[in-house]
């Protein structure tokens, strides 16, 4: 008995240190979305901080760290509104995989993204809430916190049902 504690406390460690070791270095998909962004920025200013652009979390759980893209975190000097406008910003998510890699199976317009319980909420508005929205101006929406599901079978994220948002705080 005591053996198998120690060897699944061992296990739990082991794929904690390959979370802690995959969310050193984003794999070459996330990157070169990152690269992409900058190439983009430089045709209509200066690439700034990026401190809040990524984000490593385990999502899905499968001890592998997955990437949080939130363009609405990245700065563009001189081109303030170029990864974002009145409709937020487009967030991905990466699923990591064992190999280093990665694969982007998640895109959406938000209002920004939090990782709150090992889950990505995203900040999104009107009928994603799900509020009938018909003969409402925008400004009349209703804004909520949606968090992403991930489906195993398909091995893509999508948002939860609409019964688990929560309020804006």
């Amino acid at each position: 008995m005591r053996y198998r504690t120690r060897a699944a406390a061992l296990v739990v460690a082991l794929m904690a240190a390959g979370v802690a070791q995959a969310q050193g270095r984003p794999p070459a998909p996330v990157l070169a979305a990152v690269q992409a962004m900058d190439t983009m920025c430089r045709e209509f200013g200066t690439p700034g901080d990026k401190s809040g652009l990524l984000r490593a979390a385990d999502l899905n759980g499968d001890g592998v760290a997955d990437w949080v893209l939130d363009e609405g975190a990245y700065v563009c000097e001189g081109a303030a509104s170029l990864f974002g406008g009145s409709g937020g910003s487009q967030v991905s998510v990466w699923a990591g995989r064992r190999d280093g890699g990665a694969s982007e199976p998640f895109t959406h317009g938000a209002f920004g993204a939090v990782i709150d319980g090992g889950r990505l909420w995203l900040m999104v508005g009107g009928e994603m809430c799900g509020q009938k929205t018909a003969g409402l101006a925008r400004a009349e929406y209703e804004g909520c916190r949606r968090p992403l599901a991930w489906d195993a079978r398909t091995g893509r994220f999508d948002f939860a049902p609409v019964s688990e948002a929560r309020p804006v705080d």
